[in-house]
């Protein structure tokens, strides 16, 4: 009979403690998805930040060449 009336208890507490797991799980997932969401657009400012520079670099190297040439026909 003891063990028929603890039989239950401990079903209580793995239950308790499958969904404290899952509450985990699914914390976890959620801090993971954020991160995630957080580095693409950690990236995509990056790489917005690393073409304008780019571009920039381009500009002044044209700039250097038209100043060049135009020097050497005078």
């Amino acid at each position: 009979m003891q063990k028929s009336s603890q039989q239950p208890r401990a079903n209580s507490n793995n239950n308790s403690f499958s969904l404290c797991d899952n509450f985990v799980d699914e914390n976890i997932n959620n801090i993971a998805h954020s991160n995630s969401l957080q580095l693409n657009q950690q990236i995509d400012k990056n790489s917005q930040t690393s073409s304008q520079k780019n571009y920039e670099i381009q500009q002044q190297q044209q700039l250097q060449r038209r100043s060049k040439v135009s020097q050497l026909n005078l």
